[in-house]
């Protein structure tokens, strides 16, 4: 098998070498495993929710993320939710928050509709275990524009 020209395999004895010298470069020990301890989180570490998605007389429960939008979760599995921008503004993926908490802050909505429940999907994020329902556009843009005459 040959090696791909400027491609070296990290187990080579150069790389290993060079891993060696920048981890010794003046840090101490104690430097290391401290630098080691406050290391970023991993994915392992990102808070999973339980999501009930109601849309067209069907419930599923997925886990989702703290940073996957319920859109791309129902997306990634199958459901074919609507939807148009997946950037907050077009108002084609309405829905209504059952129960449960959610982040929403990205989105356009005014907050009188978010407090009645409304959110879109495309910018919406579980912050607790949450059962969300598909609405009609209409039903969602009659709440957003109801004040307005």
């Amino acid at each position: 098998m040959g090696v791909t020209q400027g491609f070296v395999p990290y187990g080579t004895p150069a790389i290993r070498s060079a891993a060696a010298t920048l981890g010794s470069s003046r840090a101490s020990d104690s430097t290391r495993r401290a630098r080691k301890e406050t290391a970023r989180p991993t994915f392992s570490t990102l808070q999973m929710h339980q999501v009930t998605i109601e849309h067209e007389g069907t419930s599923t429960v997925l886990e989702v993320d703290e940073n996957t939008t319920i859109l791309e979760a129902a997306l990634d599995n199958d459901i074919d939710l609507p939807h148009d921008c997946k950037l907050g503004v077009c108002l084609t993926c309405p829905s209504k928050v059952v129960s449960g908490e959610v982040d929403q802050s990205d989105g356009t909505l005014e907050d009188s509709v978010t407090a009645l429940g409304y959110a879109l999907t495309c910018c919406t994020y579980a912050r607790s275990d949450v059962t969300i329902r598909s609405v009609e556009e209409d039903e969602l843009v009659g709440a957003q524009f109801s004040d307005r005459s």
